[in-house]
């Protein structure tokens, strides 16, 4: 018998090494360790103010230079910020993270609150999501020409 996607997902090795990461950073964070080297991190922040500027400047660098500001060294994909190995990544981290979300059936866009019974985001997500397609649908017909003005009653 095969196994679901969520059971090969839950007992791949790659998710038990982001759990393994992730309880590292937790203890570092409680510690007030840096998660990158030996200093101490100031509240509110996982790294320290030297590895914090580095990080930023060698951000910079390779965003100018047209470099994945991941690795700093291969050539980005046309229109995206990434090489084609840390984008593959990225989709693929999203696509376990959205799998995990709809498992703890928690919201898929924000992760913080339940989603509401039956769909995948919670309530402020899903009117926020609203608001944004009526104002989309808005300007689509604003620029197809179909977009009724408002009248003035008192004309």
């Amino acid at each position: 018998m095969q196994k679901s996607k969520i059971r090969r997902l839950l007992e791949s090795k790659a998710f038990q090494a982001q759990l393994t990461y992730r309880g590292r950073k937790l203890d570092n964070e409680l510690s007030q360790r840096c998660v990158r080297c030996p200093n101490t991190a100031e509240d509110g922040y996982a790294c320290c103010q030297a590895c914090r500027t580095e990080m930023a400047q060698g951000k910079r660098q390779a965003r100018e230079q047209g470099l994945c500001v991941d690795c700093w060294t291969e050539p980005v994909v046309p229109g995206k910020r990434f090489c084609v190995q840390h984008d593959a990544q990225r989709k693929e981290r999203q696509a376990s993270q959205y799998i995990q979300h709809l498992i703890r059936r928690i919201c898929v866009k924000c992760g913080k609150r339940k989603a509401q019974r039956a769909l995948v985001r919670c309530k402020e997500c899903a009117a926020k999501l609203g608001v944004y397609k009526r104002k989309k649908h808005q300007r689509i017909r604003t620029i197809r020409g179909t977009a009724l003005a408002p009248t003035d009653p008192y004309d």
